[in-house]
């Protein structure tokens, strides 16, 4: 166990540092913050380093391996929380492969961190184990990080700005199902789906017409009084309806 007792120490500038993304693709590294979420993320992350604050040592020091008890002060300068809870994890940004035997999400430019991280969960929650973004937010942003309570760990991320990786999913056999507001009513989808990719866009622009063009079929969720839901609302629900609704109804 190092002790760190300055702010201005290399270790806790490097770490601010991963705040920004130039900054996590250069070392290839990103940080997870507060207990729970590095609790949950551990058995899945490479390369991990503990960092925790002097004050809370002792909550910690029998749960957890510490590599590096900070001062509290320099401990404050690398928490991004208003109310940290004293615990810092920094892992490696591992390159991740789709598996083709899971379901998979294709997030075509969603930039809230707060949705991202929203519909993370969900995907874990659902077996969509397979996520390809493109554009928008990084999925690992801290407040993603934050957000996703470890899902961003446990899944298959994947960034392409390219939409090529489609065709390659359908060549594996996925149903290619886009989200838009003029598709037929997903819950009236009588059609076999043994393997899907669930497309959603941005939240002010949607999908793509780039990307649309690509989908098997078109879907949206019925309304009542009014138009449209949150995006991570959105595909949360259909990851449901199209996880475990019975085939063919």
């Amino acid at each position: 166990m190092v002790k760190i007792t300055s702010a201005e120490n290399g270790r806790i500038k490097e770490i601010c540092r991963l705040t920004e993304k130039k900054y996590r693709t250069r070392y290839g590294k990103f940080m997870i913050e507060g207990y729970r979420n590095v609790k949950d993320s551990l058995p899945y992350l490479s390369h991990a380093e503990i960092y925790v604050a002097e004050s809370a040592l002792q909550k910690y020091c029998s749960e957890f391996n510490v590599d590096f008890v900070c001062a509290d002060a320099a401990f404050a300068k690398m928490s991004d929380t208003k109310n940290s809870q004293g615990i810092i994890c920094v892992a490696d940004i591992c390159a991740k492969a789709l598996d083709f035997s899971k379901n998979c999400i294709f997030l075509d430019g969603v930039s809230d961190p707060g949705n991202l991280g929203t519909i993370l969960r969900s995907c874990v929650a659902t077996g969509c184990s397979n996520v390809i973004i493109r554009g928008g937010v990084d999925c690992y942003n801290p407040k993603v990080v934050r957000s996703s309570m470890s899902a961003v760990s446990m899944l298959n991320i994947i960034e392409s700005r390219e939409t090529d990786i489609l065709s390659q999913l359908k060549g594996e056999g996925y149903k290619i199902i886009c989200a838009d507001m003029k598709g037929q009513n997903l819950f009236d989808i009588r059609a076999e789906i043994d393997k899907f990719c669930l497309i959603v866009g941005a939240e002010a622009d949607g999908v793509s017409s780039e990307v649309m063009d690509l989908a098997d079929i078109v879907v949206c969720l019925p309304m009542e009084n009014i138009e449209s839901l949150n995006v991570a609302v959105c595909a949360s629900i259909m990851m449901y309806q199209l996880k475990f609704r019975k085939n063919g109804g």
